[in-house]
Parts: structure tokens; C-alpha cells; sequence
């Protein structure tokens, strides 16, 4: 009986410990560590930018984010983008990166979209290798469309007869490749030229008709042009507006148009007056005059060229002993090919001690370039210096001289008119008044228009300064100041002369501008649009207007427009198109040049700031997952001193059932 109970005692005692065991295995089993994340997702791939392409882009870019979500161990990965045939070929190889726990990184993929794709969405795969495992992948979206009311689907190119660019003076061939890479046919297509000032469309018309175009087919629209040889040489904007129509379903045609502004080099311009074809004619003056007697030289300047001539100087050369009582110099800012004009100079001789013939000398010179060469033409006239009885005309007070500042006044302005007088008698002329009357235009500041001088001697200088103000509310011209004097000469007796004198005035200028449009969505790496609307708001044109855009942003398209002359009270709108490189801020500058009636350069800058933001992911089924989130951890330490607590516990739980055991044995054996 002993050694049956010690048998039956083994077996209670195995089978406590294989409970104990099994308690200690659940019990543990809490502390064991489980895996961070699920196989093959611990590499996220987000999509930033390309979201949008044209059929026939090369090198479309993608831009996506890559990162590690495994915050533990670093991952070298093999990044691939799948194309797909026939429709986008990857032209970027796989790339090879590593990234630490957390770490992120962007990458660009290059794609070439097929020319013939109809404009819907298309989704391309991108996953992630570490060895041959997939460990994160990701469906990208590509839409194929025609934005902004354009037809991306046409591409434009130029070419010219000479590769150093369009020759001024001369007839130039200019060629537009019109070239439908899109996926329909057009057709009713026509193209239209905008040329700047200087440049015309010779004995054509400045649109071409090209008809259809069918997909993949090209039509050279060819433009003869001709060139003033006073341009400058530099890049002109020249403007092609394509319209068309575009073929869509069920016969239907819908209304395209594509503008692009290219910029084309000038060469062989003189940028000045072409005086090799200016000629003097009509030239007209007395035979004779007498000393002290107003006499007329009339002449006419004319352009016998085909362009216009520009920044021109006429003038009269007197010798000594005539003088000019009204001016001798001209300047013509432009005379029309062809065009003439006629100039008139009232003039006298002072000189009384001798009959002499004056030679006069009449020229034409470029204020814009010294090296053009002058025309000129001569003429004489002949002066008797007294009368047949000795006696000498009346005596006679003149303006000779007169400086107001400059070479114009501006309307609204104060300036300072000094007037030089001259006695041209062998007398003193005595109690003198001088009367300046500038009419509506010109009136005095703080002062009258007249002033009295004691006497002036004998071929003596007197010379007073007025301070003058132009109206407003003048016209842009060339303004005339009435000079009435009153003398008497040493026996008392009184006379009268009148002189004009010429002073130009110009409208100062006015170009007011509205706020810059916020655009409805600004998205980085999507192109977006903006325009600002500006008015004309002076009295005078505004010549060579041009506005560009610059700032933090990329564009696709010309960011420049080439106004041209912009007329008192007319309006306009300037718009363009840009990328936003990144989030945040987008801060740009909005520059207007143009030039006023005297050739002033002018520029006024207008400032904007939009607030770009990320694309938005896309959403849709088939996106990777969320990687698994790894359950809390606990150190080594940890499970070894809870595993020994419960073994402890065991022990001694087996110690104590043991000993009761045996008790219980000993008494029934003792009976």
C-alpha cells in the first residue's frame, strides 16, 4: 500500500506541476513582444504633384513623398513607378534610397504621355522593394485635360530665313508650325498675328486660314513682315493667336483658342531718324531787306523714306548780325514715311553799317544717334542798312533770349520764364513796359505780368525772370507767350513791338491699378491663373506700355504683355498663369514700364500675396493601408522578475500540498 500511494502521490504531483506550467505559459505569454507592423506596409507613399498632363507631354513630372513609418529600424528600399503600355512610359529608373525610423523623402518620376490619349483619369502604381519583398505601394492619379479655355493639344513653333533674328529695313519671312498633338481633329483653324509698333504684315493679310488639321498633322502658317530700319535691335513681342474648333461626340464642334507671345531678336536697326532719306525743300526768304525790318524764312522737311523717322532736330544756323524773334529750333518726336511739314522763322538784321548778303544755314539732324549724318540746305538774303535819305528805321526793342527750365513745362506746374530784352537802335530807349501775357495757359505766381525798366542803352542786354503756372487742365502742345513792350526813344517819341515765344507742355501721367485677383484654388505644384485690371487715368497716351510678372512661382506660358500705346480713359486687364513651388506664401510683383510724351521711361510696381496649400490626396479604393501599430513593449527585465514571482509562488504552493500529503499517509498507516 506504501508504494501504491507513493505512485498515485507522483501522479497528483505531475499533474499539479503541468498545470502550474501551463498557468506560467498564459500567464507569460502577456510579455511577449509582437511584431511593429504588418509585412509588407511599414512604407507609405503619398502623391504631391503631376496630377495633371496633356496628351503628348515628354517628361511629365510626378512628385511623390516616400516614409518610413516603422519607427525602430532604418529600411533600404527600391522605389519603382509602373507605366503602362501604350499609354505613359517611365523614363526615370527605380530609385534606391534609405530611410531612418520616421524619415521622409521626395521623389520625381519623369512619364511621356501618348499623343493620341483621350483627356479622363488614369491611375499608375508606385511600389516599394526591400529585397524581394513588397513593403508599400500606392495608386497615383493622372488626369488628361485642356484647361484656362485653350486646346493644349496644339503645339506652336517659329522659324525664320535668318537665325540671328528679323532684319530691320527689309522684307522677313516669319513661319509658325502649327502642330495638332492632341487626340481629335480640328478644324476652321486660323492664325493672327499682333505685331509691335515698327513692324507690318507687306501687301497680306495678318490671319491665315489653315482649314484642318488632323491629328498628328502639321500646317506652316508663313507671315512676310516688314521692318522700319529705325528699329532698335532687340527682342519685340509678337503675339499668335490660334482659333479652331474642336471635334467632340456625336458630331458635335466646341470653340478653342491658344495664345502664345514669342519674343524675336531684331538686327541691322539704327534705333534712330533714318536722315538719308530726309530732304529740305521749298526754301523761301526775300531777295532783300533793310536793316531793323521783320523778314520771313520758310522751308519744308520732308520723309522720303518707308518707315517712320523718329527724335529728329530742325534747325536754323544764323550768322552774326541776324537774330530770330521767333524759334530757330525744332524737334520733331516723328515724321510718317512720306509725311512733310512746313517751318516758318520770323528774323531781322541788326547790323546798320553795312549793305552785306547772310548766308543762313538750314539743318536736319537724329538727336538719337550722333553718326546718322545731317542734311543740309542753304540760303541768303541781302540787307540794305539805311534808307536812301541816311535816316534810320524806327528804334526797336526784342526778346532775344528766353529760358524756362528745361525742354518742357508740365501742366500744373511752377516755373521760372526769364525773358532777355536787346536795343537793337544806336539810341537809349527809355520808360519801358513789358507786358507778359501767356493767355488761359500760363498764369503768374505772386507777382504781375508786367514790369517797368528805366532805360536800356544802345545794343545792351536787359534780361527779368517771371514766375509763371501752367494750367492744369492744358492740352498736351506747344503753348505761345505774347510779349507787348512800349518804349519811347531820346526825343520822346513812343513806339510799340510785339515778339512770341514757344514753350511746350506736356500732361503728366496717370496709370492707376486694382488690387491683384485672389485665384478660386492655389495648389502647390498646380498651375493656377490671377489678372489685374488697370485704367489710363491722365490726359495724355501712354506709350510702350509693358507689364511682367515675376515672384516665388514657376509658369508655363509668357508671363509679359506688350501693350503698345495705351490712350487716355481706356482700360485694359492683365492675366497670367503660375505653379506655386511650395506651401505657403506665393509673393509676386506686377511691374508696369512705359514712357511718356517727352520719352520718359516710367515704372510702377504692384505687389500681391496668395497663400498655397498641398494638393488634396485622392480618394479612392485600392489606396495602401495603414501600417499595424505595435503593442506597448516590455523589457527582459520585466518578464524574468514576473516569471520568477509566479515560480516562487509555485514552489512554495508545492511544498505545502506536498507535506499535507504525507501527513495523511503517515496516520493511515499508523492505523
Amino acid at each position: 500500500m506504501s508504494g501504491q500511494s507513493q505512485s498515485a502521490a507522483k501522479k497528483k504531483t505531475g499533474g499539479f506541476l503541468s498545470v502550474i506550467l501551463t498557468v506560467l505559459l498564459v500567464f507569460s505569454g502577456g510579455f511577449f513582444v509582437q511584431p511593429a507592423h504588418a509585412a509588407g506596409n511599414y512604407i507609405r507613399i503619398s502623391q504631391n504633384g503631376g496630377f495633371y498632363a496633356a496628351p503628348g507631354d515628354k517628361e511629365h513630372p510626378i512628385e511623390v513623398t516616400v516614409t518610413n513609418n516603422d519607427m525602430k529600424n532604418e529600411h533600404t528600399i527600391t522605389v519603382k513607378l509602373g507605366g503602362k503600355s501604350g499609354q505613359f512610359s517611365v523614363k526615370t529608373k527605380p530609385m534606391r534610397i534609405t530611410l531612418a525610423p520616421g524619415e521622409s523623402t521626395k521623389l520625381t518620376f519623369a512619364v511621356d504621355v501618348a499623343r493620341g490619349l483621350p483627356n479622363q483619369n488614369y491611375t499608375l502604381v508606385m511600389t516599394a522593394e526591400e529585397g524581394e519583398e513588397t513593403v508599400g505601394s500606392s495608386n497615383l492619379q493622372v488626369s488628361l485635360t485642356s484647361t484656362n479655355g485653350t486646346y493644349d493639344g496644339l503645339g506652336i513653333n517659329y522659324a525664320m530665313d535668318n537665325a540671328d533674328g528679323l532684319q530691320a529695313g527689309a522684307v522677313n519671312e516669319l513661319k509658325f508650325e502649327l502642330y495638332n498633338r492632341g487626340s481629335v481633329a480640328l478644324k476652321d483653324v486660323s492664325a493672327t498675328l499682333t505685331l509691335p509698333e515698327g513692324m507690318s504684315i507687306n501687301n497680306a493679310s495678318s490671319t491665315v486660314n489653315a482649314g484642318y488639321i488632323h491629328v498628328g498633322d502639321r500646317y506652316n502658317a508663313v507671315f512676310p513682315l516688314l521692318l522700319d530700319e529705325t528699329l532698335e535691335n532687340k527682342n519685340y513681342p509678337i503675339k499668335l493667336q490660334v482659333a479652331a474648333k474642336v471635334s467632340k461626340s456625336e458630331g458635335a464642334w466646341e470653340d478653342r483658342t491658344f495664345e502664345e507671345t514669342f519674343y524675336i531678336s531684331v538686327t541691322g536697326g539704327s534705333g534712330a531718324a533714318a536722315t538719308k532719306n530726309i530732304s529740305i525743300g521749298s526754301v523761301s526768304a526775300p531777295e532783300q531787306t533793310s536793316v531793323e525790318t521783320d523778314f520771313v524764312l520758310s522751308f519744308v522737311v520732308k520723309n522720303n523714306g518707308t518707315s517712320e523717322a523718329k527724335n529728329l532736330k530742325v534747325s536754323a544756323e544764323l550768322p552774326s548780325g541776324l537774330l530770330n524773334k521767333t524759334t530757330a529750333t525744332f524737334v520733331e518726336n516723328s515724321l510718317a514715311a512720306g509725311a512733310q511739314k512746313e517751318y516758318k522763322i520770323t528774323l531781322m538784321a541788326t547790323d546798320e553799317s553795312k549793305d552785306t548778303t547772310y548766308p543762313i544755314k538750314i539743318s536736319v539732324d537724329s538727336l538719337d544717334d550722333s553718326e546718322a549724318g545731317s542734311v543740309m540746305q542753304y540760303t541768303s538774303v541781302y540787307v540794305k542798312s539805311k534808307e536812301e535819305d541816311g535816316s534810320v528805321k524806327s528804334p526797336r526793342l526784342m526778346v532775344d533770349t528766353y529760358d524756362y527750365g528745361g525742354g518742357y513745362v508740365k501742366a500744373g506746374d511752377e516755373f521760372s520764364l526769364t525773358i532777355g530784352l536787346v536795343n537793337t537802335a544806336q539810341k537809349t530807349l527809355s520808360n519801358i513796359k513789358v507786358t507778359v501775357n501767356g493767355g488761359e495757359t500760363f498764369v503768374p505766381v505772386n507777382s504781375s505780368n508786367a514790369f517797368f525798366i528805366d532805360d536800356v542803352a544802345s545794343r545792351a542786354h536787359y534780361s527779368k525772370t517771371l514766375r509763371l503756372k501752367a494750367n492744369a487742365t492744358a492740352e498736351q502742345s506747344t503753348a505761345t507767350v505774347t510779349v507787348n513792350m512800349s518804349y519811347e526813344d531820346s526825343d520822346g517819341n513812343e513806339y510799340t513791338a510785339e515778339d512770341t515765344i514757344s514753350i511746350p507742355i506736356v500732361q503728366d501721367t496717370r496709370l492707376e491699378i486694382n488690387d491683384v485677383a485672389s485665384p478660386w484654388e492655389c495648389y502647390v505644384g498646380s498651375q493656377t491663373s490671377t489678372s489685374v485690371e488697370f485704367y489710363n487715368m491722365g490726359k495724355t497716351t501712354l506709350n510702350n506700355l509693358r507689364v511682367t510678372a515675376t515672384g516665388n512661382f514657376d509658369t508655363m506660358e509668357s508671363n509679359s504683355y506688350y501693350v503698345g500705346n495705351m490712350a487716355s480713359g481706356s482700360t485694359d486687364d492683365f492675366s497670367f498663369s503660375f505653379i506655386p513651388r511650395e506651401v505657403g506664401p506665393v509673393e509676386g510683383t506686377i511691374i508696369f514700364t512705359y514712357e511718356d510724351a517727352s520719352g520718359t521711361e516710367h515704372e510702377i510696381t504692384k505687389e500681391f500675396v496668395f497663400e498655397a496649400m498641398e494638393m488634396p490626396v485622392w480618394d479612392e479604393t485600392g489606396m495602401d493601408e495603414m501600417p499595424v501599430e505595435a503593442e506597448p513593449k516590455t523589457s527582459p527585465t520585466a518578464v524574468a522578475a514576473a516569471v520568477a514571482v509566479v515560480a516562487v509562488a509555485a514552489l512554495i504552493g508545492f511544498k505545502a500540498y506536498r507535506k499535507k500529503k504525507l501527513n495523511q499517509q503517515l496516520e493511515m498507516e499508523d492505523e
